[in-house]
């Protein structure tokens, strides 16, 4: 349950999600962890086609839906003072470069 509101992010293509998420990393321990030839073939051509904008790469898309209070700044508690030049850091969205909120 979202009593406070909810936040829109996305869409972002499917390769773009993935890239933000760390697929590159993910491949490369795979590989390294691979035992032959054909395993690391199949494990390119998985990638290639979830990333190669011509195949799923842009066909698809990713939308996220989050409680609002997810992306908003933390409102100061009583008693508690921020430094006026020092804002805190934005909380994170995996997956999600940019915001879009809808």
């Amino acid at each position: 349950m979202c009593a406070g509101g909810v936040a829109c992010v996305g869409p972002v293509s499917q390769s773009s999600f993935l890239r933000n998420m760390g697929i590159e990393a993910r491949l490369q321990v795979l590989l390294r962890s691979s035992a032959g030839d054909a395993s690391r073939a199949q494990l390119l051509r998985s990638y290639h086609m979830l990333t190669d904008p011509q195949q799923m790469g842009e066909r698809f898309q990713f939308f996220g839906i989050l409680p609002l209070s997810r992306v908003q700044e933390p409102r100061p508690q009583s008693g508690l003072t921020l430094e006026k030049n020092r804002r805190p850091a934005p909380l994170p969205v995996a997956g999600f470069s940019e915001l879009t909120y809808s």
